[in-house]
C-alpha cells in the first residue's frame, strides 16, 4: 500500500516491516523467533517440534490458519 503511493523504497520497506510487528497481524514473526530460540540448534529441532505436535501446540511459521489442507504458497 505504501509503495502504491510512490513512496521511496526505504519508506516502503520500513512500513512493511512495521506492519508485521503490529498486534493485529498476530505477532507471528515474533512467535517464530521465540520458537527458533527454544530450538536453539539444528540438533534440537526434531525433538522440540515432535514434543509440540504431541502436546497439540501450534507450530508458528508454517502457513496461515485459513489453509486447512495445504499452504498454496508452497506449491511447486
Amino acid at each position: 500500500m505504501v509503495t502504491s503511493t510512490e513512496a521511496d523504497l526505504t519508506s516502503s520497506i520500513v512500513a512493511a516491516i512495521s506492519a508485521l510487528l503490529g498486534p493485529l497481524h498476530g505477532g507471528a514473526p515474533s512467535k517464530v523467533d521465540t520458537l527458533l530460540d527454544e530450538i536453539g540448534s539444528v540438533e534440537n529441532a526434531e525433538a522440540v517440534i515432535r514434543n509440540k505436535v504431541e502436546r497439540g501446540e501450534r507450530i508458528m511459521g508454517f502457513g496461515h490458519r485459513v489453509y486447512k489442507t495445504h499452504d498454496p504458497r508452497g506449491a511447486a
